[in-house]
């Protein structure tokens, strides 16, 4: 009973609209991941992103919504701010397991490529603040029957 809203989501629709996407899932990650860096750069604002979400979910009749692709603590603290209930919750895999997942997704995918993203996130975004900002956290090195009962056993607990 969750809508979801993903950060990403917000780029891809500008990125398409301008012809920018390749139709390799990794390279387009990577465009997706530096024209966010650019929004941010020339607004000025870390959070632009989360103010448009923000936005759209308050326009939306969802009253239950789940977000995905938090990568500045701006964007939490605006998320904190417009949601009272709003619960940040960590969900981690291994690299390996992340990396194997995304090789089902794109054979050309890279460990390389992978890490580069990550560092980047953390150097760059300060995502590695996000991680310590959250509520709640959830290993996701299994299958996802196994995330799925995790993610309700946390939510009968909030």
């Amino acid at each position: 009973g969750f809508n979801v809203f993903i950060f990403s989501d917000i780029l891809r629709r500008e990125a398409e609209a301008r012809g920018l996407l390749k139709g390799n899932p990794e390279e387009d990650r990577m465009i997706l991941s530096k024209i966010g860096d650019i929004v941010r750069f020339i607004s000025g604002k870390k959070g632009i992103l989360a103010e448009v979400l923000v936005r759209e979910i308050m326009e939306s009749p969802a009253q239950k919504f789940a977000v995905s692709g938090f990568r500045t603590e701006d964007e939490v603290f605006l998320f904190r701010k417009n949601f009272k209930n709003f619960r940040l919750v960590h969900v981690d895999a291994p690299a390996e397991v992340r990396f194997h997942r995304r090789l089902a997704e794109d054979p050309k995918a890279t460990m390389h490529a992978l890490n580069a993203r990550d560092e980047n996130d953390i150097k760059n975004k300060g995502m590695d603040k996000v991680f310590r900002m959250a509520d709640a956290r959830i290993e996701n090195n299994g299958d996802l029957e196994r995330l799925n009962l995790k993610v309700g056993q946390l939510l009968n607990g909030f």
